[in-house]
């Protein structure tokens, strides 16, 4: 029996998503740092990386759980978004 079943009946869904103002948002973060307010500094940015090593790391290992910061024996991994 193949693996796919060419011909089938298919499920069509057409979703319509609200664009997103970037313009405001991007106002909103300079008038925070302008301001000394509260917005995303290297730390984010940095845990944000960890996440995405921690995602690809968990895959690797058949989805197992991994703890974001727990993946520096990663060095056989490519990450094809760095």
């Amino acid at each position: 029996m193949p693996t796919s079943r060419y011909g089938m009946p298919a499920d069509v869904y057409n979703l319509t998503v609200e664009p997103t103002d970037t313009v405001a948002i991007t106002m909103e973060l300079w008038m925070a740092m302008i301001n000394g307010g509260d917005f995303p500094d290297g730390n984010v940015g940095a845990y944000v990386i960890n996440c995405l090593v921690a995602a690809h790391y968990s895959n690797a290992q058949a989805g197992s759980e991994i703890l974001v910061g727990e993946t520096q024996e990663t060095p056989t991994l490519k990450y094809k978004w760095a």
